[in-house]
């Protein structure tokens, strides 16, 4: 009896011992097969509205309000590292040792260089990261010369480039976490000089394949999923309603794949700049839209292209769009900070509008405790954004005397202790700098006096106070922000205009920024951008269906 039942157990084993192992393929091993294949079905959908309702004031004002709204967003991160596109496109900024876009590989070539970069082998990276020659595509990166090699390596960063080049590669092909781990074996074995083509090929070898054969297949794959990558993203250009983008009076390239491209590409450059803004910021102490053009241009930035892998003309791109932004930030956000300011302080009118404008110059450091008031006072504001730390910033910083007296109005002595109020306050300070009629004709006024007015009519008193603003109403605070930022960036270039030019950040700066730099990358390029706002179900459906590519 024990021997008939001792058959029948064993088949049970066995059957579930197989059940298991087909059921680890299926979910693990076939994994992207099988959700390709789910994604595919035919699927129907309907919206389903959230509604919170209105939020208004006491007096009924609405304070919120429901708006719909849909969007797709874009992460350049994502994109860079999972999309084989972006995978080439990396790779070859690596490799060319310049800024490549993806309308320069997405109009035929992507394939082409896929299959350079698969030729690699890790003996070449690994010669490339120590300051080697290395060719890809009938390019030649030369060799550095071996006097001074090692400071040239640090300087192109060619230690982090190797690296970078191995990951991409590996993810260009797809290699699976088991994969990776031999094949990191086999990068540190006799067989290094093979291509990661070769080497990759042996690992998906099927049984009684050639080796040849199974690099033709891997090649061949590689091919078919760059192009199929791209068809789908020519697909989902044809379902993008582009009105958007045309009525802004944006130029769009011709064809659905030029345009899906061009906006992934303006995508990649947004989280480039905001990287650099960042990176800026923490070497400078100040964001660098706060200076002219011709004050970014005479400080050497030769570090941040280092670190964003640019060139040239790349970095001069940058400069020229930071370059006196903060014209364009006092029309988008700065003045109605100002005149918010203007309405919630306390005290004298005029003395409320002038802390409120100098509270937009006072350094970081000296202004006040915002738990105990909204504003710096104006008589107390000594040091000044952007010009208070540049002897600090700077290589030879302390060569000049970057407090040469007073540059904006309220540091003024005299104009402190004199017994002024109202009108006569007001029109003392905007006479001392920056309103000449030039700039008071711009913003069509025909002299201080009625600028002055202007600034008093804006904040109110008691009950007249409000929090919102209609049309051109703000014109007087954008007036005397801009007058005062000029003067204060003339004086930022007499300080930079005075040191051996280009200017040096102070070595401790840029090491610091070098230090945030991976972090500061990463966090920018992993902020979603919006692709385009409420898609058609059938956009949704496809980036759904093909979000891999």
């Amino acid at each position: 009896m024990l021997r008939r039942f001792a058959i029948p157990m064993g088949v049970v084993l066995l059957s579930l011992l197989f059940l298991l192992t087909r059921l680890h393929e299926v979910s693990v091993g076939e994994h992207d097969i099988w959700a390709r294949e789910a994604a595919s079905l035919e699927r129907s959908a309907h919206r389903v509205p959230y509604r919170r309702g209105r939020i208004e004031d006491r007096h009924g004002r609405p304070w919120v309000t429901d708006q719909v709204s849909y969007q797709i967003e874009f992460v350049w991160r994502d994109f860079r590292r999972g999309h084989p596109l972006g995978n080439i496109v990396q790779l070859m900024s690596l490799t060319l040792m310049r800024p490549v876009d993806l309308q320069e590989v997405s109009g035929g070539d992507a394939a082409l260089w896929a299959g350079h970069l698969v030729a690699l082998s890790p003996d070449q990276i690994r010669s490339f990261g120590r300051g080697g020659e290395l060719t890809v595509g009938g390019v030649t990166i030369p060799e550095l010369p071996e006097k001074g090699r090692r400071g040239a390596r640090r300087e192109e960063r060619r230690p982090a480039r190797a690296q970078a080049l191995r990951y991409y590669i590996e993810r260009l092909m797809m290699v699976t976490r088991k994969e990776w781990q031999a094949l990191r074996d086999l990068r540190d074995s006799d067989r290094s000089g093979e291509s990661y083509a070769q080497l990759v090929a042996d690992l998906r070898r099927r049984e009684g394949e050639a080796l040849g054969s199974s690099v033709q297949r891997v090649e061949r794959e590689l091919r078919d999923r760059v192009d199929r990558s791209i068809s789908h993203l020519a697909e989902l250009g044809g379902l993008v309603d582009w009105s958007a983008l045309e009525e802004a009076d944006l130029p769009l390239a011709q064809g659905a794949l030029a345009r899906v491209v061009q906006v992934l590409d303006h995508a990649r450059e947004q989280s480039e700049n905001k990287a650099a803004d960042r990176l800026f910021q923490i070497a400078a102490g100040f964001p660098a839209r706060h200076l002219s053009r011709d004050n970014l241009n005479r400080l050497d930035l030769g570090w941040l292209k280092k670190c964003l892998y640019w060139d040239d003309f790349r970095l001069e791109s940058w400069r020229s769009k930071r370059g006196g932004q903060y014209v364009q930030d006092v029309n988008r956000h700065v003045a109605g900070y100002v005149f918010a300011r203007m309405q919630l302080s306390q005290g004298d009118l005029a003395d409320r509008v002038l802390d409120s404008l100098a509270h937009e110059f006072v350094h970081p450091d000296d202004r006040a405790d915002p738990r105990k008031a909204l504003v710096t006072p104006w008589r107390s504001a000594d040091r000044l954004r952007t010009l208070g730390d540049l002897n600090q910033i700077l290589e030879h910083g302390e060569e000049s005397d970057s407090q040469r007296g007073w540059v904006l109005p309220f540091q003024i002595e005299e104009l402190r202790d004199a017994d002024l109020q109202g009108m006569d306050l007001l029109v003392t300070s905007l006479q001392q700098v920056g309103m000449g009629p030039e700039l008071l004709n711009a913003f069509d006024y025909e002299g201080i006096e009625e600028l002055a007015s202007g600034l008093l009519e804006l904040p109110g008193t008691g009950a007249a106070r409000r929090t919102d603003w209609g049309p051109g109403e703000l014109k007087p605070i954008k007036c005397v922000l801009v007058a005062w930022n000029q003067r204060l960036d003339e004086e930022v270039g007499q300080v930079l205009g005075g040191l051996s030019q280009p200017v040096l950040f102070h070595e401790d700066r840029v090491r610091a920024a070098l230090e945030d730099r991976d972090h500061v990358i990463k966090d920018m390029s992993s902020r979603p951008l919006t692709f385009t706002d409420n898609p058609s179900d059938a956009l949704v459906h496809h980036v759904e269906r093909y979000h891999t590519d």
